[in-house]
């Protein structure tokens, strides 16, 4: 049962770096950094995403103005 749980956690996490890497085009050393904050505790890595996501966003207004 345990093992099955694991599993269904790594599949989750390669489904949602996967998801988030295309939709915002973070790097996947980025992704890799949640690797064990996923295993640990989804949240988390939802958080942390969300930090990324919000860090690449500005980075991405902040190029369109300088330009």
């Amino acid at each position: 049962m345990l093992s099955k749980k694991k599993l269904n956690t790594q599949s989750t996490y390669l489904t949602s770096a996967r998801i988030f890497r295309e939709s915002y085009g973070i790097p996947i050393e980025k992704v890799k950094i949640c690797n064990y904050y996923v295993l640990k505790n989804y949240f988390i890595y939802w958080i942390t995403n969300l930090l990324f996501t919000k860090i690449h966003f500005s980075l991405y207004i902040k190029h369109l103005f300088i330009q």
